[in-house]
């Protein structure tokens, strides 16, 4: 398969994660300056904790609604619409009983003196619409819209941090920030949907049956492993390199790996977009689906490597001056990292693989205890910013290898 041909089904949804990359930094380089412009710095640390209290609630679907999307797509590849409507009308109920209960259970905090409670509550309200969002781009996925529902959700984000600087810069008040937010996620979901019903009827609305998603609930809690594993990854050896050797070597470790992802963050772009493909092809009989793995494979590890190498020549520059001159450039320490992102970016398409088909469970699995025996390693062995990354590189070696094996074992179902 050519290059061309490789990309030409894939670009539509390149240029929507792309742009999503884009809004997602926008957001994090304009809300600093923008929010302590109406707050004091005290009052944006508050509103910091706040946020972060409800965003554990997005684990509350154990993964449900992304099995569920990947199962719908695999049905809607075969004509199997009755089966799609059964699938999402069940899940559809989950997720209101879900939000029906959160929204009478937290009704009391209305009557305490603190309004911290009342704006975690509105924006816990908020995190699960954002779930409820999931089942909303699995429709647009079955109806081979892929980059139209990323660009929704982006927008939805988007549309979403505007109403609450709006509403920072017209009252400074918590509660009337997070109801802003709710207010323009709730307009945001009810137009997706009536724009859904009118481009094509054959999902409907309606709730369902609880029982008929009973199947997935494996997969699904197998499935909530992963961003359990990402979070030992990325927030349990901050808290290891903070704890072991001091907050100075922590800012120099988030630093370097921050930059070093970029290569990864990068690959998961064109990766991503492969998603929704590998489940039609997956669903439909996996006609071409090896074609276009190995074809994209190939493309990624050059691009990877292009990219690695790109910002380990810059590095100088990024740690320099991104930094302030607080961190100093080190070469070792940089050609570490250069082959952490290396072995980062070059799993990622099997793992993408492996989740978009519904096969990720022994994988999960591994990510899992491969995860916390390097945590429980560097408890007993680190002592400086390059052991911990020693640490993550024999990990990150470690996951591509059983990735890569899981994903043959996959692929060797299907003739080429």
């Amino acid at each position: 398969m050519s290059i061309f041909e490789t990309f030409k089904g894939l670009r539509s949804g390149i240029g929507a994660n792309s742009y999503g990359q884009v809004v997602n930094i926008v957001i994090q380089l304009v809300s600093v300056p923008v929010f302590l412009f109406f707050w004091s710095a005290e009052e944006y640390g508050k509103w910091l904790l706040l946020v972060a209290i409800p965003s554990y609630l997005s684990m509350s679907d154990f993964g449900i609604a992304n099995v569920v999307s990947n199962q719908m797509n695999m049905l809607s590849a075969r004509g199997e619409w009755a089966a799609v409507n059964e699938l999402f009308g069940g899940t559809l109920t989950l997720f209101f009983i879900i939000l029906s209960a959160a929204f009478v259970l937290g009704g009391g905090i209305f009557y305490f003196d603190d309004a911290s409670y009342v704006v975690v509550y509105v924006l816990c309200l908020n995190v699960i619409l954002i779930l409820s969002g999931n089942l909303i781009q699995a429709v647009f996925r079955c109806y081979d819209r892929y980059s139209s529902g990323v660009y929704w959700d982006v927008n939805s984000r988007l549309i979403e941090w505007v109403s609450s600087i709006v509403a920072v810069s017209v009252s400074k008040d918590f509660v009337v920030v997070a109801l802003s937010m709710l207010f323009a996620r709730v307009v945001w979901l009810v137009y997706a949907i009536v724009y859904l019903t009118k481009i094509n009827g054959d999902i409907h609305f309606r709730f369902g049956r609880i029982g008929c998603i009973s199947h997935l609930i494996k997969d699904s809690i197998r499935f909530s492993l992963i961003p359990l594993s990402n979070g030992i990854n990325i927030q349990g050896f901050s808290i290891l390199v903070g704890s072991l050797l001091g907050p100075v070597y922590l800012v120099v470790f988030n630093s370097y790996r921050t930059i070093s992802r970029m290569a990864i963050q990068m690959v998961s772009i064109v990766s991503h977009s492969a998603w929704p493909k590998f489940s039609r092809m997956y669903g439909a009989g996996g006609a071409g689906i090896r074609d276009l793995y190995e074809s994209l494979t190939a493309y990624i590890w050059v691009g990877v490597i292009a990219l690695a190498i790109c910002v380990f020549v810059f590095y100088y520059f990024f740690i320099s001056y991104w930094t302030n001159g607080e961190v100093v450039f080190d070469p070792g320490l940089s050609a570490v990292f250069f082959i952490y992102s290396i072995l980062g970016g070059g799993w990622h398409l099997s793992r993408i693989l492996l989740i978009s088909t519904n096969n990720h469970g022994k994988l999960a699995l591994f990510m899992l205890l491969a995860n916390a025996i390097a945590l429980v390693i560097g408890f007993f062995s680190v002592n400086s910013v390059v052991d911990a990354v020693l640490i993550l590189v024999a990990l990150e070696f470690l996951l591509f290898v059983y990735s890569r094996k899981e994903s043959g074992l996959l692929l060797s179902d299907f003739d080429k």
